[in-house]
């Protein structure tokens, strides 16, 4: 049976190692994005919910797991609005 924590993990770092080796910060988020929207569809099934038999193991596994992906999205947009104010005046952030 496959922990579903190794799994997870090994996911995330297989998704936030790939923005050097695919060129891109683009690629790396709409994978955050998409881990993000399957695992908040899973949030919705009745063993996770207050009363449900999976909920603790939700709470300690997945629910910071959560967090961590809506804070690495964040920071990648706000990355990319810096770099459109730096593009609007025609510069790059590097000079």
């Amino acid at each position: 049976m496959i922990d579903i924590r190794v799994f997870i993990s090994y996911t995330l770092s297989e998704v936030i190692g790939m923005t050097s080796e695919t060129g891109g910060i683009l690629v790396e988020k709409e994978k955050l994005v998409e881990i993000l929207g399957a695992f908040q569809w899973c949030s919705s099934s009745q063993d996770f919910q207050l009363d449900g038999q999976a909920r603790l193991g939700w709470e300690k596994t997945v629910e910071p797991l959560i967090g961590q992906l809506k804070d690495k999205i964040e920071q990648i947009e706000l990355g990319e609005k810096v770099l459109d104010q730096f593009k609007s005046l025609g510069k790059h952030p590097c000079s």
